[in-house]
């Protein structure tokens, strides 16, 4: 679907393609997200207990005009950020096949057939289990001739390439099967003093940041070469300027520059990218106030980030 255009991006949101979960804990989920289950939205598949999702969601009678599973998914909580946490979730595997079905305009079997099963030479029909509202249960329940599975097993191994063609994106199976690990290094490092000073009672320094992200992304990428590590994540707009006036900040300058270009060497120097991403946010006013304690930004259509002179600030 997404090679023959029916979806735009892996990052457009559910809701866009779904117009029903627009409201809910989905709001903020991509499409990545609901295909890595990474969404953070609450599920509990324990089969052992009758009160779980996964033993309720088929159960569920859903409101008049509006497909079953939706009507389930839709009321969920957030547990966690979207993004931050893989949790098994047989509902996303669900929702991900209405998602397919809206964006193509066609039932799944339909597609599944022009797509894969009679171009790759299938030799048996197959069926798929409907739900309540009729909408194939795209977790599960196709039921085929054990030779077809293994067709589709060897179109996989091809590439899931049929004829030569490639059936979905360059790159679609490696990213579907590379695992993915993510380490931050910190989390607002600039507050430590204050927010947990039993543990740090002084002002964290450039020197302590850079010596301890070195070591922790150094030993990261030793034993998860693959793992993508990223780098600190600090509290305010000063953070990233002087960690809050740091100790030891004066004559190093910047310390987001300070940091990246120390990061840079010591990845030179071990022969490897230490560091894969940055995390930059902070809070800043949505308008300009001349308060000494303000930091000097305002937003500017959510698009870029100036000072209160009307000059760039990007990194």
């Amino acid at each position: 679907a997404l090679r023959d255009g029916s979806i735009r991006s892996m990052d457009d949101k559910v809701g866009d393609y779904i117009p029903e979960m627009k409201g809910s804990a989905y709001d903020d989920v991509s499409i990545r997200q609901l295909l890595t289950m990474t969404s953070g939205v609450k599920w509990n598949e324990d089969y052992a207990d009758p009160k779980s999702d996964v033993a309720q969601f088929n159960n569920h009678k859903p409101e008049e005009g509006v497909d079953a599973l939706v009507s389930y998914m839709r009321k969920l909580p957030r547990e966690v950020p979207a993004g931050t946490r893989w949790l098994y979730s047989t509902g996303e595997t669900n929702l991900v096949g209405i998602l397919v079905n809206r964006a193509t305009k066609k039932p799944l079997a339909t597609y599944l057939s022009e797509k894969i099963w009679v171009p790759a030479g299938m030799e048996q029909k197959a069926t798929w289990i409907l739900s309540k509202t009729g909408q194939e249960i795209s977790g599960c329940c196709i039921q085929a001739a054990p030779r077809d599975f293994a067709r589709f097993g060897q179109f996989i191994l091809n590439g899931a390439t049929v004829g030569g063609k490639p059936i979905v994106p360059e790159g679609w199976l490696e990213q579907a099967t590379t695992g993915r690990v993510l380490f931050s290094l910190d989390n607002e490092p600039d507050l430590w003093s204050h927010t947990h000073a039993r543990i740090h009672p002084n002002p964290v320094t450039y020197a302590e940041l850079v010596e301890r992200h070195i070591r922790f992304a150094t030993a990261i990428k030793s034993v998860a070469p693959d793992a993508e590590v990223t780098g600190p994540a600090n509290y305010g707009f000063w953070g990233f300027e002087t960690l809050q006036s740091a100790p030891d900040a004066a004559g190093k300058g910047n310390f987001l520059d300070h940091w990246l270009q120390q990061m840079q060497a010591a990845g030179t120097a071990a022969g490897r990218r230490l560091v894969d991403d940055l995390d930059l946010h902070w809070y800043c006013l949505l308008y300009t106030s001349d308060a000494a304690d303000d930091p000097p930004c305002v937003y500017l259509g959510g698009r870029r980030i100036i000072n209160k002179n009307n000059t760039s600030y990007i990194y």
